[in-house]
C-alpha cells in the first residue's frame, strides 16, 4: 500500500513538473503586434531588428491603399512595442506589393523592394527611405526594373556588402523562359545615384535554373550564394553560388564578372523541390536552406551543404512528415542559425493544430525541437510562410501571413531565448 502510494505521488510529481514545463515554454512565445489590415496585411517579409530592438519589416498587402506597408515596431521595454507605419505604398512610381524585407546601414537609412508597380514598366523597384533623425524618413525610389535585362520583379530580400546592395529578380533579364529567367544584380552609389550591375543572367539551359525566389547570402569573400525556384538538371531547383573573378572580391564597383557553380540539383523525390526560400551561412561557410515540397514524405526538408574545402557534401537533415509541421515555405527569408550552430525556422503548416510551427534543429546532431504549435485562437497567428532571424541577445523573430487579434491580417511573433 505504501508502494502505490509513493506511485501515485510520484505520478503527480511528474505531471506537475511536466505542466510547469510546458507553461514556460508557452510563456516564451509573444504576439508583438497584429495587423488590422489598415497598418498591413500578409505578412511574408523577415523581420530586421536594429541594436535598441525595434523591428521593421514590411506587408505585402493592405494599408491605406492596399499596396503594402513599411511598418517600425517601436520598441518601449518590458516587451511593450507600438506599430507605427513608415510608408503606405500607393501602386504607383513607388511600387506595390513589397514581398521582400529590409535592410539597415550604419546611418539607419533603410532598403528595400516593391515586386511590382513603379516606374514606366511597372515591373518593380528597389527603394531607400531615407533616415532624417527623430523618427522621419523620406521615400525615395534608387531603381525601377524595366523587365529587360536588368530584371523584373523582385521578390526576394536585399543584402549589403562593401556599401552596395544585392539582390534578385524574379523575370528578366533573358533565357528562355516566357517573361525572362531572373537575374542576380547589385546596386552601387556613384556620384550620388545608384547604378545597377547585373551579375548573372539565369538561362534555363542544362544545369542552370530559373526564377530565383529569395534572396542571396554572401560570404566575406564576395562569392553569392542562393537558390533557383525552377529549372537543374531534374526540373526541381537548384543551390548556386557565383564566385567573382580575379581572386578575391575588391570592390563592389568592380567588372561584374562572376563563375556560376550550381552547388545541388534538387531531384525531388528525397531530397525537395520548388525552392522558394534562401540559405544561410553558419560560422564555418555551411549553408542550409528549406524546400516546400517533396522529400520522402512529400512535406518539404530541411538540408545542410556541408563545406570542405572549395566543395560542398548535400544531406538531408530534416524531413517534415505533418506533426512536426509541414510546407516550409520560408519565401523570401531564410532559416536562422545562432553562434552555436542550431538552426532555426517554420514550417507553414500541419503540427499539433494543423497551421505550423516554429522549430529548433540543434546544432551537430540535429535534434528536432518544437518551440511553438500555432493555433486558431484568436489571438495566436497561424500560417507562418516567411523566413525568421536572430537579434543580439538571441531572442528569435517571425512572422505569420495570418490570424492575430484583429482577424485574418498577420503577426510579428517573438520566441525568448528559445
Amino acid at each position: 500500500m505504501r508502494r502505490r502510494s509513493r506511485s501515485i505521488l510520484f505520478v503527480f510529481i511528474l505531471a506537475g513538473l511536466a505542466s510547469l514545463v510546458s507553461a514556460a515554454r508557452a510563456q516564451t512565445y509573444s504576439i508583438l503586434t497584429s495587423f488590422d489590415s489598415s497598418n498591413g496585411s500578409n505578412v511574408f517579409a523577415t523581420p530586421l531588428i536594429d541594436t535598441l530592438g525595434n523591428v521593421f519589416g514590411t506587408t505585402q498587402n493592405g494599408g491605406s491603399g492596399n499596396c503594402g506597408v513599411l511598418y517600425e515596431l517601436v520598441n518601449n521595454g518590458e516587451g511593450s512595442y507600438t506599430n507605427r507605419t513608415l510608408h503606405n505604398f500607393t501602386c504607383g512610381d513607388d511600387g506595390r506589393e513589397p514581398y521582400g524585407g529590409v535592410v539597415m546601414d550604419s546611418a539607419g537609412n533603410l532598403y528595400g523592394t516593391a515586386s511590382a508597380g513603379g516606374g514606366a514598366h511597372k515591373t518593380g523597384v528597389v527603394y531607400e527611405l531615407v533616415n532624417r533623425g527623430g523618427g522621419l524618413y523620406n521615400f525615395e525610389v534608387i531603381h525601377a526594373f524595366s523587365n529587360g535585362n536588368d530584371g523584373g520583379n523582385p521578390q526576394g530580400d536585399l543584402v549589403r556588402f562593401k556599401g552596395s546592395l544585392y539582390g534578385v529578380t524574379l523575370t528578366g533579364g533573358g533565357g528562355k523562359c516566357k517573361y525572362g529567367c531572373g537575374t542576380v544584380y547589385r546596386l552601387t552609389k556613384s556620384g550620388g545615384k545608384w547604378v545597377e550591375t547585373v551579375l548573372h543572367v539565369f538561362n534555363d539551359q542544362g544545369d542552370d535554373g530559373y526564377w530565383p525566389w529569395a534572396g542571396v547570402a554572401l560570404d566575406s569573400d564576395g562569392n553569392i550564394y542562393g537558390t533557383t525556384s525552377h529549372g537543374g538538371s531534374f526540373w526541381h531547383g537548384t543551390v548556386f553560388e557565383l564566385s567573382p573573378q580575379g581572386g578575391s572580391f575588391s570592390a563592389p564597383e568592380g567588372s561584374g564578372s562572376y563563375k556560376e557553380t550550381i552547388l545541388h540539383n534538387f531531384h525531388g523525390a528525397a531530397d525537395g523541390c520548388h525552392i522558394l526560400s534562401g540559405v544561410v551561412l553558419d560560422s564555418a561557410g555551411n549553408l542550409y536552406g528549406t524546400a516546400p515540397q517533396c522529400g520522402k514524405d512529400s512535406d518539404g526538408t530541411v538540408y545542410q551543404l556541408k563545406r570542405s574545402g572549395s566543395k560542398y557534401g548535400f544531406r538531408v537533415i530534416l524531413t517534415f512528415s505533418g506533426p512536426n509541421g509541414a510546407f516550409p515555405e520560408n519565401e523570401p527569408g531564410r532559416l536562422a542559425v545562432d553562434s552555436a550552430g542550431n538552426v532555426y525556422g517554420t514550417a507553414l503548416s500541419d503540427g499539433a493544430n494543423a497551421v505550423g510551427t516554429v522549430f529548433k534543429l540543434a546544432a551537430g546532431s540535429f535534434l528536432y525541437t518544437d518551440l511553438h504549435d500555432f493555433s486558431h485562437n484568436g489571438t495566436d497567428g497561424f500560417s507562418p510562410a516567411g523566413g525568421v532571424t536572430l537579434d543580439s541577445l538571441g531572442n528569435l523573430y517571425g512572422t505569420t501571413t495570418e490570424g492575430g487579434s484583429n482577424g485574418l491580417y498577420g503577426t510579428v511573433w517573438q520566441i525568448a531565448n528559445p
